[in-house]
């Protein structure tokens, strides 16, 4: 039986526990749509950037441990899609979904599929915990490693899953932008830099301010299916236009952080914050007309929040390789 918290039942008297079923070619196909792996790239951009970053000022670029460590990290972001899947099964019975959220729908069509749902996110956690010892131990880290990699699954996992349900508790903002903002692109230059980590914490805060660009993002479409499931978030709290206001300033300050930092000449980065100020503009730019426009519908809101997502995938690719090439 599924977990209470879900406020979704389904009777199991006919079907097999999650893993003693037999999936046949249907149930493969959907298994697989249910990880929506397309949203796995900005992850792994995240990544490569905080490893690029530790590589750029003195790292050693070893290529295998840059595989190795998002092979790490790679089954605990898998693992989000599972568990929101699941436990987001009570909104997403209202929404449509977008390129980028209201969940695969494949539950919604497929309920009996709910337990290997729970049971691949879980076994994808663990999986992931067990990695990060294993590159412990053969790169020679310390116990922050394990520790930073379990930070990152809880904050996956609390997103929807009990018993934390942050979505349904006013602090879906704080989970997403503390997992997007600071945990991966920390564990990207973590894997890398066997030294300090001082100059990781100069692309923590706007690093920071894009996750509350992305939640938001993603949080637009939603809105309305997001207050029949009882979801408390900003967007049901406060609407599309604080939001887009919320989203286009949370875009504009981190331009200005940067700015500030090359004109201030701070730190041994400060010639790459100028460059950085330069690609920041992509979302700055993209974010202007959602500030501008600020539509209360679903259908416009969705184009603005789309095009927002995708600048902000151009402004990593950017980043990533002005990394590769300079």
């Amino acid at each position: 039986m599924m977990d209470r918290n879900t406020d979704f039942y389904v009777n199991y008297s006919n079907k097999k526990g999650p893993w003693g079923y037999v999936a046949f070619k249907d149930d493969l196909i959907d298994i697989v749509k249910l990880g929506r792996v397309h949203f796995l790239f900005g992850g792994f951009l995240i990544y490569t950037l905080g490893a690029l970053i530790a590589v750029d000022f003195g790292a050693d670029g070893d290529v295998f441990k840059f595989i190795f460590g998002y092979l790490v990290f790679f089954p605990a972001h898998l693992s989000v899609s599972y568990s929101n899947d699941l436990y987001d099964i009570k909104a997403d019975r209202f929404n449509t979904p977008s390129p980028f959220s209201g969940g695969s729908g494949v539950l919604l069509r497929r309920p009996e599929l709910a337990p290997i749902a729970k049971g691949i996110a879980l076994g994808l956690i663990g999986l992931s915990l067990l990695l990060s010892f294993v590159f412990m131990a053969v790169y020679e880290r310390t116990v922050l490693f394990p520790l930073l990699v379990a930070a990152g699954a809880l904050l996956g996992w609390a997103y929807t899953g009990p018993p934390f349900r942050l979505a349904y508790r006013r602090l879906s903002e704080v989970s997403t932008a503390s997992a997007v903002g600071l945990v991966v692109l920390f564990m990207g230059y973590f894997v890398m830099s066997e030294g300090g980590l001082t100059t990781i914490l100069y692309f923590l805060f706007p690093q920071l301010l894009y996750g509350i660009q992305f939640i938001t993002n993603v949080q637009i479409p939603d809105m309305e299916a997001d207050r029949k499931g009882k979801k408390i978030t900003m967007v049901v709290l406060y609407g599309r236009r604080f939001s887009f206001t919320v989203m286009f300033f949370s875009s504009l300050s981190a331009t200005l952080y940067y700015t500030v930092f090359w004109l201030s000449r701070i730190g041994p980065v400060w010639e790459v914050m100028g460059v950085f100020a330069l690609i920041s503009l992509i979302p700055t730019l993209s974010s202007l007309p959602s500030l501008l426009l600020r539509p209360k519908d679903r259908g416009r809101s969705t184009v603005l929040a789309t095009l927002s997502m995708a600048s902000m995938f151009a402004y990593l690719i950017t980043a990533n390789l002005y990394f590769l090439l300079r």
